[in-house]
């Protein structure tokens, strides 16, 4: 398992979304945080990012500000189909499945 630790926090209102790209992916996943609005939030923002094969959690990384976003290595990791939890503060604030093929 690699971890990598991504910490922020946010002073005013949190962002409302998260924006994954590219999907599938090939060696890295792109992660940016939205306001409701669609524009970064102002404050610096630290999330954990947490992968999980059919099997169990295989990566964890955390991105210390998501504001312009973050870039996950998913190099390490086989082609499959991987279930993504974004944590911000300790609570799964966004799920999503991502896919990665070479």
């Amino acid at each position: 398992m690699v971890s990598h630790k991504v910490s922020s926090s946010w002073r005013a209102a949190p962002p409302s979304s998260y924006s994954v790209s590219p999907n599938p992916a090939g060696d890295s996943l792109n992660v940016r945080a939205e306001t409701a609005g669609g524009d970064a939030p102002q404050e610096p923002q630290a999330v954990t990012v947490l992968l999980y094969s059919e099997t169990g959690l295989v990566a964890r990384q955390t991105v210390d500000d998501i504001r312009e976003g973050g870039s996950v290595d998913v190099s390490h990791l086989p082609e499959g189909t991987y279930y993504m939890n974004i944590e911000a503060e300790g609570t799964v604030v966004d799920r999503q499945v991502i896919e990665i093929r070479r």
